[in-house]
């Protein structure tokens, strides 16, 4: 037996896409090739050999991605609920030697900018590994926020927090604070590098050199009282 996991937003493979007009030919490696009309397919979707989302009844493309590589790419939003702010949620994972165990992550989209691919999203999953601090600002004592723990999820979070602009940037403690940390990363507008191995993220990194020690420069920080 095996463990079987189903998407509700239907299954990834790798496909040869061809476009001519507003017909879309899919070539699933090892099966039939299909075609689609193109207005059922992202106006992203380009022609190559990418990772592919089709609906349960294959008449349309839900997502496209690259199967490998290093992109570049920058934050395109925080998964959420329609009308609802991004939340950390539970996930089940499975060790090596089979023992499920739970994780509380969020979810957070990246869209490549240039290059072949330009347009894809890949999702990019965090832990949500958030703690606080006291300093004195302004002569009263704050909450900041801060990353708690050590280890490799710990490691993922920082650099994810360094290459958007983040690190070093003074922000208030929220039990949640996913909403702050999308409005600043957005306004930051950071651009990184995503190494891509069989169609999921493996590791982002920056290129750049890094930013000077700022605090948040947006509106007034919402510090709580």
């Amino acid at each position: 037996m095996k463990r079987i996991v189903r998407s509700p937003y239907g299954e990834w493979m790798p496909a040869k896409i061809q476009i001519k007009g507003d017909k879309v030919r899919v070539s699933p490696k090892g099966k039939q090739p299909v075609v689609i009309l193109r207005k059922n397919t992202p106006k992203t979707l380009r022609p190559g050999t990418w990772e592919v989302q089709f609906n349960e009844s294959k008449k349309s493309i839900n997502n496209w991605k690259p199967i490998k590589g290093v992109f570049r790419a920058k934050v395109q939003k925080f998964a959420s609920k329609e009308d609802e702010a991004p939340m950390p949620k539970i996930y089940r994972r499975t060790n090596q030697y089979g023992h499920e165990y739970e994780v509380e992550e969020f979810v957070t989209i990246l869209e490549i900018v240039d290059g072949e691919a330009k347009g894809a999203t890949l999702t990019y999953n965090l832990p949500f590994k958030f703690d606080y601090d006291e300093e004195e600002i302004d002569g009263n004592v704050k909450r900041t926020l801060q990353i708690a723990g050590r280890g490799k999820a710990t490691d993922k979070l920082e650099e994810f927090l360094r290459v958007n602009g983040v690190w070093n940037k003074t922000l208030p403690y929220k039990d949640n604070p996913l909403p702050m940390l999308e409005k600043v990363i957005l306004s930051e507008a950071k651009e990184f590098n995503v190494q891509v191995e069989k169609g999921w993220v493996s590791s982002i990194y920056a290129s750049d050199l890094p930013d000077e020690d700022t605090d948040f420069d947006g509106e007034n920080a919402p510090w709580e009282e």
